[in-house]
């Protein structure tokens, strides 16, 4: 093996996150996760559409998220946003992409690095299953 291929090695890692099982009818629960180690601290913003992903002036929902954060649920109301993601301080946008939650519901956001045809950062966006697990089996 060699040095570069260790350093690689490193940068791997693997996390079992489990959802928040306890959606509520008056909001979407959203958390995100950077994903990214190409990229450096960002900030994440969840804009309205009419604002056409133009952050000047406006709070980011999350600053200064490192490489591998999993944040904690965010509350909010059903609707279309605009996600934004930036480099920390900065208003040119690695990502943007718009999605529609709804309420009741529980996702995940993953912010991660282009594939490997393309140049652009991209975010996944998933419906977090919440079911109920199987009772254990008796002995």
């Amino acid at each position: 093996v060699n040095e570069e291929e260790d350093n690689e090695a490193e940068d791997f890692a693997v996390e079992i996150l489990t959802p928040d099982a306890r959606p509520v009818a008056l909001f979407a629960k959203v958390r995100i996760i950077h994903a990214s180690p190409g990229a450096d601290n960002v900030d994440i913003y969840l804009l309205d559409p009419a604002l056409m992903g133009d952050v000047t002036g406006e709070d980011a929902a999350l600053e200064d998220v490192a490489f591998g954060t999993v944040t904690e649920y965010l509350s909010l109301p059903e609707g279309d946003y605009d996600v934004i993601v930036t480099p920390t301080g900065e208003t040119m946008a690695a990502i943007s992409q718009s999605i529609s939650i709804g309420n009741g519901m529980v996702y995940t956001a993953i912010a991660r690095d282009p594939e490997p045809e393309s140049m652009e950062f991209a975010l996944e966006v998933l419906v977090d299953e919440l079911v109920d697990p199987e009772p254990p089996l008796p002995l």
